[in-house]
């Protein structure tokens, strides 16, 4: 009889204990996605801490590449291993306009961080919709003086930046195959004699390479593509083939210039200006042809890589991911001054609803520390807004970054702010090369534009 008792007790035991195991294995999953959302990228909670009371959560806001958003995931989960904060990331399919973030922003949930166009950040700043950011040892107060004065306003600065997106010239090799030799033209002149060979200047050329027996390849109608609407890529379009330039005492400015000594880089330059001769293109139009805002990969990449289209103008992010052959990706310090390229950058912002101000700034802070970025650009090839990255020349970095946009370059402030009132014509020099504006207006925008800049 005490040998029954005995196993009648070891009996329950072992099914209290199960029931117990069972119940804490249940709750360890409320906390675990069973099917988790292709948004939410914080898979697992914390390993520092296990009270979900202690938990504290963010929500962060990207519009990223698939690829791009697993990196972002993996650096996240590091943080929230690290301290304990649970940040909950999710990719947006396209980019928000501003009723899209004022939408966003007025929510109950919003996200606490957001990652945008840094020349955006401004202008959600003045409509009261984001948290000053604090300077401290983050990287992003480590980043070029071009970059940080777009973040700047009323005495404080409301981003941080994360990453720098030059564009780049992408091109068909086969097509092009006895036209060019090592380098593509640094001039519009130049362009005319490879892309119009039917030219008395395009045939001389030709001979003078040795390329005249080469059986050339027809160009196509489109010899030059950009995104529809994107102006920093039209902008960097016409900087490439020379027709938008700046000079200095009406001398353009080169090579040199960037680097002088005793010029320093400030918001104004001393007779520093930007000029133009954009009508040379208007004989030629009809060869400059915008992809769709909406196109598809097989409006873009596939056209190019069958050489439907010549040239392609795009962010370096957007060639990295897509380029492989017969395409080929022009470095921009294989450009020859005074023609060059654009790039622009995306920021980090805290949006002034968030309940979790402290948080955040030490999610930015980790995200872009000069470790965090180190692994951006080893995987992905993304490139940093911290310049010490280019001050230390990781690996082939700085052929990625057009000169006046480089640490050490003394110009680049000077020269992003003298742009800035030319936005404007810049969106009429779009319409002008699609043929929905007039020479006389294009004129007429230039000399408003270029007067204020003064």
């Amino acid at each position: 009889m005490p040998n029954l008792k005995k196993l009648l007790v070891a009996v329950i035991m072992i099914f209290v204990s199960l029931l117990l195991l069972s119940q804490f294995h249940i709750d360890d999953q409320l906390f675990v996605p069973s099917q988790p959302s292709t948004n939410e990228v914080a898979n697992r909670p914390p390993k520092a801490k296990k009270s979900q009371e202690t938990w504290k959560q963010l929500r962060v806001q990207v519009n990223l590449s698939p690829i791009s958003f697993i990196q972002l995931n993996q650096a996240n989960q590091s943080f929230i291993d690290e301290t304990g904060i649970y940040v909950e990331l999710v990719n947006t399919t396209d980019k928000l306009t501003d009723a899209d973030w004022f939408n966003q922003l007025v929510q109950e949930y919003s996200a606490d961080i957001m990652l945008s166009d840094s020349v955006s950040v401004m202008g959600f700043a003045k409509k009261g919709w984001l948290l000053p950011i604090e300077q401290s040892s983050n990287a992003g107060f480590s980043s070029p003086a071009w970059l940080m004065n777009q973040l700047k306003w009323n005495g404080y600065t409301w981003g941080v930046p994360a990453q720098i997106d030059p564009y780049v010239l992408v091109w068909n090799k086969e097509l092009m195959a006895g036209r060019t030799k090592e380098s593509l033209p640094s001039n519009w002149e130049e362009w005319k004699r490879i892309l119009d060979p039917s030219s008395q200047d395009g045939a001389s050329a030709l001979l003078e390479r040795g390329t005249a027996a080469v059986e050339l390849r027809a160009m196509p109608q489109a010899w030059f593509a950009w995104h529809d609407g994107d102006k920093e890529a039209f902008l960097s379009l016409i900087r490439r083939l020379g027709l938008l330039w700046p000079e200095v005492n009406q001398a353009p400015l080169m090579r040199a210039d960037w680097y002088a000594k005793g010029v320093s880089d400030n918001a104004q330059g001393s007779g520093l200006k930007w000029n133009q001769q954009l009508a040379q293109l208007e004989s030629y139009r009809a060869h400059f042809i915008p992809w769709g805002e909406k196109a598809s990969k097989s409006d873009t990449w596939d056209l190019l890589r069958a050489g439907r289209v010549a040239f392609g103008i795009v962010p370096y992010s957007e060639a990295v991911a897509e380029v492989s052959e017969p395409l080929a990706i022009e470095a921009p310090a294989d450009v020859h001054l005074p023609a060059g390229q654009w790039a622009t950058s995306r920021s980090y912002m805290i949006a002034s609803s968030s309940q979790h101000e402290a948080e955040a700034r030490q999610w930015i802070d980790y995200m872009t520390s000069l470790a965090v970025q180190r692994e951006w650009y080893d995987t992905l090839s993304v490139l940093p807004a911290h310049e010490q990255a280019y001050i230390d020349r990781w690996r082939d970095i700085r052929r990625w970054l057009p000169d006046m946009f480089l640490p050490q370059a003394n110009q680049g402030a000077a020269l992003f702010h003298a742009m800035e009132p030319i936005y404007g014509w810049i969106g009429t020099a779009e319409l002008w090369l699609k043929g929905a504006a007039t020479t006389e207006q294009l004129q007429k925008e230039w000399n408003h534009s270029s007067t204020i800049s003064r």
